[in-house]
């Protein structure tokens, strides 16, 4: 026999399984009816009349299988076989909650009285207009903003229900704005932060790829944050407007993702938020000279989208100045100049590069001599252009050693070049214990190197690895080639591990 719980999975499974080819008024109504008939539970029909209706639809499933069950042995029932999931005590059925979507656990809210108020117990909400509409995978712009006012309605109700207590953990949205819904997300926002007082608060408005951004964007207030007691803060797509007078020391973590922001506002930034310990900074236009002082910083990410004239990034100066660093990364990040300071606590550099060409090597040179600066670093990720070690005079001088580095994570290919390059590095790391090569396009030919060159990798004294671990690689020709190639160099590796990509 099926339970309530299960009918009401099957209904909603029912609406979301609707095709998104029907009529764009059909539509629209069908998010109506799912606003006001599933979402919550409804006052005028009690217990009685659902286990009324449910036990005689269920009776007369019963009847067309009794010939069935007639041929088939019944087990004797267990002890306790007429306990359900309703008699579970509170906190267990709350924990079963947590793992649902948002949507899907407000919904159980239908099941019975017991179930009416259990979503109220919940610490983490998540208003996903994915989740809620799982047949958005193609669709059209206006389609799309038409399936807005029903989920936004969806939310109005669950967060004008939901008491303050207990407050909130985690709150976040997925929504795809325009100017009709400004009062709307400013209620949510101040709701989350105010009322349910959520820790940690993730607004993204960046969904549909099909939408004119350029027309509608939230503008997010930071004064917003006064009233309540968020530490971790994530933006997509969305403008920022910083107080004068702010004051934000509970934050520790932020992160900005196509967010426009000045060199000032920066500034304001770092000094509106002096317990900062997180701050991730991606696809952000207008940032000339980007200045980072702060002595509670441990964690910095920058990165920007390449090969978009809309989204280029050139930046004439970067200076960071943060004594208690501990971690540092580069996603596609271009600049003229780098100053980092007071770099002794950095133990983790992070470059990423989606492809490797020799137009790069400045770039490169510019972020991996950052090393001089940070010489305890322990765990290194950068693109393999380690070659310029033996070519290049100026790049580190000559008694350069990573004496700290014990993990190492390259990105390459398999070149003579290549493979040059990685066994020059290990001659400047006597205590890497670990070494994980990624594959990385490149888009140069093999060169050929003097022979004076591979004459010189004889000199180097080689690591003694504990792992070489070796990841979304093909060809075992090549792997065959480069372990080769380190044997001769007096490499040894304790163990090695080819992954292989997922066909």
């Amino acid at each position: 026999m099926p339970s309530r719980f299960a009918l009401i999975c099957n209904k909603a499974s029912l609406h979301r399984d609707r095709s998104a080819s029907d009529e764009q008024s059909s539509v629209a109504a069908e998010g109506e009816l799912l606003t006001s008939e599933m979402f919550f539970f409804d006052d005028s029909m009690d217990d009685s009349h659902r286990e009324k209706r449910t036990s005689s639809s269920e009776s007369e499933k019963s009847a067309g299988k009794s010939k069935d069950m007639k041929e088939t042995p019944v087990p004797p029932p267990l002890p306790n076989s007429n306990q359900n999931l309703n008699d579970l005590p509170q906190e267990v059925l709350v924990y079963i909650l947590s793992f649902l979507p948002t949507i899907e656990a407000i919904q159980t809210s239908l099941i019975s009285r017991k179930w009416r108020n259990l979503w109220f117990f919940l610490t983490s909400f998540n208003f996903s207009f994915e989740t809620c509409f799982p047949y958005f995978d193609n669709p059209l712009p206006f389609y799309t903003r038409r399936m807005t006012r029903p989920f936004a309605n969806f939310v109005d109700r669950a967060l004008t229900t939901r008491p303050a207590d207990p407050a909130v953990h985690s709150f976040r949205l997925s929504f795809i704005y325009d100017s009709d819904y400004e009062v709307r997300v400013e209620s949510w926002i101040r709701t989350a932060v105010t009322h349910l007082q959520a820790r940690e608060l993730h607004l993204d408005f960046y969904i549909d790829y099909d939408y004119d951004f350029s027309v509608y964007k939230y503008e997010f207030f930071f004064s917003e944050l006064r009233n309540g007691c968020v530490q971790v803060l994530k933006l997509t797509s969305c403008n920022i407007t910083l107080p004068d007078d702010m004051d934000l020391g509970l934050l520790r973590s932020m992160f900005l993702d196509q967010v426009n922001l000045e060199d000032e506002e920066v500034r304001k930034l770092f000094s509106g938020c002096p317990n900062l310990e997180h701050f991730e900074l991606r696809n952000c236009l207008g940032v000339k000279g980007l200045f980072i002082r702060s002595t509670k910083l441990k964690k910095l990410a920058l990165g920007f989208v390449p090969n978009l004239a809309a989204f280029s990034w050139n930046t004439t100066e970067i200076e960071i100045d943060c004594p208690n660093l501990l971690s540092l990364s580069f996603t596609e990040c271009d600049f003229n100049q780098f100053v980092l300071k007071k770099a002794a606590a950095l133990v983790e550099l992070s470059i990423h590069l989606s492809v490797l060409e020799s137009e790069d090597y400045h770039l490169w040179r510019r972020t991996v001599r950052l090393l001089l600066q940070a010489p305890n670093v322990k765990k290194l990720k950068v693109p393999n252009l380690w070659i310029m070690l033996l070519t290049s005079r100026d790049l580190f001088p000559t008694s350069f050693k990573l004496q700290s580095l014990n993990h190492l994570e390259l990105g390459t290919g398999y070149s003579q070049k290549d493979l040059l390059g990685m066994v020059a590095l290990l001659g400047h790391c006597p205590n890497l214990k670990t070494m994980v090569l990624y594959h990385l396009r490149t888009r140069n030919e093999d060169e050929k190197l003097p022979e004076g060159v591979l004459c010189k990798l004889v000199e180097f004294t080689m690591p003694r690895i504990k792992l070489l671990k070796m990841r979304g690689y093909f060809r075992t020709q090549d792997v065959f080639k480069f372990v080769t190639m380190l044997r001769r160099q007096g490499v040894v590796a304790e163990k090695i591990v080819v992954d292989s990509p997922q066909m």
